[in-house]
């Protein structure tokens, strides 16, 4: 019996060594990380566009944008995305089923593909490069460019052909770059930037030169929020405007040059900056089709002239295919925007930037203090911008995380549970591990009562 009972105590000496030694490690971390916290990299994200095409009619919008950059990062996951053609609406309806339930019209796969990386694949940090196809045909002009390391950083840069008729409106020399990363280990930062070229609006009544978006964020050791758009030179019919005086107030400006533009049914709108939730975003500069007393009374005579044209034209494209109701429909859309029945927009460039802490995704309770939990590197990037830049509406922090960057206003660093102690011995860690020696105790004594019970001697009767 004296073996056995000497082994219980020294298991349960052993286990009470193992427990205090954990305590006094725990403690030791505890002290030693308290005292220099590891920055938490958080989550950034900066949205850039190029160009939106966006025709309305009876609320039912088509837009189509040129040049999306996206750029983000949570922890140290990094994401890039380029678009160098978004369809939107009208992609989902051609790659939607066809009337006869045959093939769609343009299948999701033939349209043009956005470029990726994510800093978990291999080739992610030496960047990608690749033109814009459609219907497996290259389309010249268009580059997106793509680069996402664990540093974390990300990059995209997408750069689209010159688009327009010098006769009427054409744009040129369109870059838009986001970029996102940790500076230095200590500071977030996310800065987005789109560039135009050249504007030439009416046949060259009115020109606009090396026009410029900006939004920058900056949080951890600096904490800034700036958002820039500047024009580098302005012309009226061939006569130079004082640049960069006006250009200074783009509102004054454009008072002086909306004016030119109201014959041809063509107003400018400048770009406003604002806040919205916790990140910096720049709207686009808009060029909005107004009434117009002339081009409206024309535009009206001449379709209302082509109507018995325009329905027997219907009604033989739906006779040959049901699937052309698609683009029947497209046309419709497209005139009315400019005749009254909807309205039609341009947007130029735009820029949203966000940095932050992560918000927790749910609290353990104050045993563990703050956690917080980083969310899938799918949540980056996200499926589609929408209407992100539409003037008057709010858009998210570049949709880059979705709502998780603003989940509540309690914000929390991440840590690791040892550094929310503040390295004194005792406290609620103590009380648990004092718990766990007594639980050890109990069951070496138990153990040891067992043994002791086998040990008694068995009575013998005689037969």
């Amino acid at each position: 019996m004296g073996p056995r009972r000497n082994r219980a105590q020294r298991a349960v000496a052993g286990a009470a060594a193992v427990v205090g030694a954990v305590l006094v490690m725990t403690s030791t971390a505890a002290s030693q990380t308290a005292g220099t916290p590891a920055f938490p990299n958080g989550t950034a994200s900066a949205t850039t566009q190029g160009i939106k095409v966006n025709p309305t009619a009876a609320a039912l919008s088509l837009g189509i944008t040129f040049g999306t950059a996206l750029a983000g990062y949570t922890n140290e996951v990094a994401k890039a995305e380029s678009r160098g053609i978004d369809l939107g609406i009208i992609g989902t309806t051609l790659a939607g089923e066809a009337c006869d339930g045959g093939e769609p019209s343009l299948a999701a796969e033939r349209q043009p593909q956005p470029l990726a990386a994510d800093s978990r694949e291999p080739d992610a940090a030496a960047g990608k490069t690749a033109p814009d196809t459609l219907d497996g045909q290259v389309l010249p002009g268009f580059e997106k460019r793509v680069r996402a390391t664990n540093e974390p950083l990300a990059e995209a840069t997408t750069l689209v052909v010159p688009l327009g008729d010098p006769g009427a409106l054409a744009i040129a020399g369109v870059h838009s770059t986001s970029i996102t990363r940790v500076v230095d280990k200590k500071t977030r930062e996310a800065v987005a930037t789109t560039e135009i070229g050249s504007l030439s609006v009416g046949g060259g009544a009115v020109k606009l030169g090396n026009l410029r978006w900006e939004a920058i964020h900056r949080t951890g050791a600096e904490n800034t929020k700036t958002a820039t758009f500047t024009i580098g030179s302005a012309t009226i019919g061939g006569a130079l405007l004082p640049i960069p005086l006006p250009a200074a107030d783009p509102a004054a400006l454009f008072t002086v040059l909306n004016p030119v533009l109201a014959p041809f049914g063509v107003e400018l709108r400048a770009p406003i900056s604002r806040e919205v939730n916790g990140s910096i975003q720049l709207d686009p500069l808009t060029i909005a089709v107004v009434p117009s007393a002339t081009r409206d009374s024309i535009a009206g005579q001449l379709l209302n002239a082509a109507q018995p044209v325009r329905q027997a034209v219907v009604d033989a494209l739906l006779g040959l295919d049901c699937g052309n109701d698609t683009y029947v429909t497209v046309a419709d859309i497209a005139l009315g925007s400019f005749t009254g029945a909807g309205s039609f927009s341009l947007e130029l460039g735009g820029a949203t930037a966000y940095t932050g802490e992560l918000a927790p995704a749910f609290e353990i309770g104050d045993l563990l203090g703050p956690t917080t939990f980083a969310g899938t590197a799918d949540e980056i990037i996200p499926g589609d911008l929408g209407s992100s830049f539409a003037p008057g509406e709010s858009a998210p922090p570049s949709g880059v995380l979705g709502d998780r960057a603003t989940q509540g206003t309690k914000k929390h660093v991440a840590a690791p549970i040892a550094s929310t102690f503040d390295g004194k011995r005792g406290g609620k860690l103590a009380l648990l591990a004092g718990g766990v020696l007594l639980l050890l105790a109990a069951v070496a004594e138990l153990d040891r009562r067992k043994m002791l019970a086998a040990m008694k001697p068995v009575p013998v009767t005689e037969a």
